[in-house]
């Protein structure tokens, strides 16, 4: 009698399967074909797939910009340049309803329509079917890009889509040693998941650099609006100067000397005061330049994308393989109850 190592009789086993081949076999034809059947079925999802990395001031050290680093730290230049984000916070970001929706505020071109991706997504997604039990969202149509002039009903229905997005459609993940942020996005829509991949990364690049720099560009503003200030002061002191100059060309009065004197000593003033005012300007500026982060997009989804087809023969393998196992197992125990029954009747 042939048996293995542990003690189990091999061929009492094979003689089982055997005898209920008829059911083991149609047990592998149905598995096969619920198989097949479940992946002839199952939607296709295109995934776009996009990475990126974010370079602050502080990683800047190659090259020629590490010289003007170091002046800018002598200068007390860095930092203080907004929220000081990394790039866990750029994932969570990434993940916001603020900037999920955004993405969805933006036009795009689907299937030769220019729409805003959130009625397209309505499409991709054949959600009229789901509208159809409320008769305000029968011929429903996002109308506004700008998130501030959304009717209670797109902001509802936004939220919505967040949750599924979020939930279905969105993977965002880092890489723990180089910083490297991977975004995946799927819908059943190639070209929609390649527009709404690249205009998410859009929407938190500039949320992102925007807050970063928020105090440098105000700094910049200020700066600029005072320098502009100090040029209109300072031409209309060297006018009312040349004039006075003209006036008192010819008869010198101790008045106009006076006048003169005045005029010359505002001017000089307003030069200096403008001469440091062109110097602050130009620090703030600079320091608004190398205090402004760069997203670096190192790959973006490119068409055709890649799918999670499957074709319907891989279903029928798997599912004739799981059949197998499932009908040999059923064999054997239904084999041992009956076994059992008869050893406690006798």
């Amino acid at each position: 009698m042939a048996s293995d190592s542990s003690g189990i009789d091999l061929s009492f086993y094979k003689r089982l399967l055997w005898t209920s081949r008829k059911f083991l076999v149609s047990t592998i034809l149905i598995f096969g074909l619920l198989g097949a059947l479940a992946f002839a079925i199952k939607k296709t999802y295109f995934i776009a797939k996009s990475s990126l990395m974010i370079q602050n001031a502080g990683g800047l050290s190659g090259g020629g910009i590490g010289a003007y680093m170091q002046i800018a730290q002598q200068f007390g230049l860095m930092g203080g340049g907004g929220m000081g984000l990394d790039e866990d916070q750029a994932v969570d970001i990434l993940k916001s309803r603020r900037i999920i929706t955004e993405a969805l505020l933006k036009y795009g071109v689907v299937n030769g329509r220019k729409e805003l991706l959130a009625n397209h997504y309505i499409e991709v997604l054949d959600l009229r079917a789901s509208f159809k039990k409320d008769a305000r969202l029968q011929a429903f149509k996002f109308t506004h890009s700008d998130s501030k002039q959304l009717t209670f009903l797109e902001d509802s229905l936004l939220n919505d889509f967040y949750v599924l997005i979020s939930k279905k459609h969105l993977q965002i993940s880092k890489q723990l040693k180089s910083g490297i942020i991977n975004i995946e996005f799927k819908s059943r829509n190639e070209v929609f998941s390649k527009l709404y991949s690249e205009e998410l990364i859009h929407a938190m690049e500039d949320f992102y650099i925007h807050n970063k720099t928020e105090n440098d560009r105000l700094m910049v503003d200020v700066l600029d609006y005072k320098l502009d200030s100090v040029v209109t002061a300072l031409h209309r002191a060297e006018d009312r100067l040349a004039h006075s100059k003209d006036v008192n060309k010819q008869v010198v009065k101790a008045t106009g000397l006076l006048d003169e004197m005045r005029l010359r000593r505002d001017v000089e003033i307003l030069n200096v005061l403008y001469s440091e005012v062109i110097k602050n300007d130009e620090m703030a500026k600079f320091k608004l330049l190398i205090n402004t982060p760069i997203v670096q997009i190192i790959d973006s989804p490119v068409l055709p994308l890649e799918d999670n087809e499957v074709n319907w023969w891989m279903g029928l393998l798997l599912g004739m393989l799981l059949g197998l196992f499932a009908g040999a197992g059923l064999i054997v125990i239904y084999h041992r109850l009956t076994e059992k029954s008869k050893q406690q009747i006798q």
